[in-house]
């Protein structure tokens, strides 16, 4: 009889992992000896008889509720594991009452896509297939799903960000949602004949060697007619030109090709993207990136010259964003 109670015991407790974690997301990261103490404490949530979750959003923080009160050790738990993944980039989360104050207002970007995607009736992405390159800890993709999309595909090649999505998805499993440890260069394993209706690529692309190159693989998976959301660092003025930083830019060693708005627009137009459409510029501020107990390093304020907030701390512009709506062109 003790056999067989064992048996059934571990029976319900892989049924219950099973059903709260999508292994997909971590496979590459278990064995890893850095993320033993993650992997150790997510387990335990999850066997913990961790309650329902459910999604709100408030003001632009995405917010997991509890359906009932969480106790005294899960709360310790999720705390522990918000305080293992620091820095936290993307938000704000908050996790019943645990808020998580991102590095980034990721909120105040979302605002100005989400302008758009009302003023197009939810268009692109309603009943659509949607892809999130560079998703971070998965913020985007959330907000995506409050637009009812058919399926987020979100991909990021980071470690720690990988692990932040995979504990939001433990308190929450979405099956509209997919996550992924790939960066863009592995789109094509993602189609497999089964391209993008609409693709978000969010502060990305100065971050690549072969900015042509990243554009060219996006449109390559993007349906006839789909549609790219293209946020990325710019420069001021109107000359076909794009800065490529010597060593940093902003204290950031990979950062590749800065272009004017009107070049970022020709390269579009190169790779026959159509209606290429300038959404906003906006300078960022300390009010939308900053230092917080949650991202504890560096942050914009010291990024910039202390004289000349201007410029950054190696004479180059401050850093400016464009977001971009374009079409796939025949």
């Amino acid at each position: 009889m003790a056999i067989v109670s064992a048996q059934l015991w571990i029976g319900q407790m892989t049924t219950k992992l099973s059903e709260r974690i999508n292994t997909k997301i971590t496979s590459r990261l278990e064995g890893k000896p850095q993320w033993l103490n993650y992997f150790t404490l997510r387990n335990e949530l999850v066997l913990s008889g961790l309650p329902e979750f459910r999604y709100e959003q408030a003001s632009g923080c995405i917010c997991f509720r509890p359906q009932r009160p969480l106790t005294e050790r899960q709360r310790e738990i999720i705390q522990a594991i918000v305080w293992e993944l620091i820095p936290w980039r993307k938000g704000p989360i908050q996790i019943e009452d645990l808020l998580i104050d991102t590095e980034w207002r990721s909120d105040l970007k979302w605002s100005r896509v989400e302008a758009v995607l009302k003023q197009n009736n939810q268009a692109d992405i309603l009943n659509q297939r949607v892809l999130d390159i560079g998703a971070g800890n998965s913020y985007y993709a959330w907000r995506m799903l409050e637009h009812g999309p058919r399926e987020v595909v979100a991909i990021d090649p980071y470690e720690k960000f990988v692990l932040q999505a995979d504990f939001l998805q433990v308190l929450m499993p979405e099956p509209r949602l997919q996550f992924k440890q790939l960066g863009i260069e592995n789109i094509a394993e993602l189609s497999a004949g089964r391209a993008f209706d609409t693709i978000f690529c969010m502060g990305v692309l100065y971050h690549r060697r072969d900015p042509i190159n990243s554009l060219q693989l996006i449109r390559d998976h993007l349906k006839s007619d789909g549609v790219l959301y293209l946020e990325t660092q710019i420069i001021p003025g109107a000359e076909l030109v794009a800065l490529c930083p010597l060593d940093r830019h902003a204290k950031a060693p990979n950062v590749y090709f800065l272009p004017t708005i009107s070049c970022l627009q020709a390269w579009l137009n190169w790779l026959k993207f159509t209606a290429v459409e300038v959404l906003s510029i906006d300078q960022t501020s300390s009010v939308e990136q900053r230092q917080t107990p949650f991202s504890p390093g560096e942050s914009l304020s010291d990024f910039l010259d202390a004289n000349d907030p201007s410029k950054t701390v190696e004479g180059y512009p401050a850093p400016l964003r464009a977001l971009v709506r374009a079409k796939k062109g025949i």
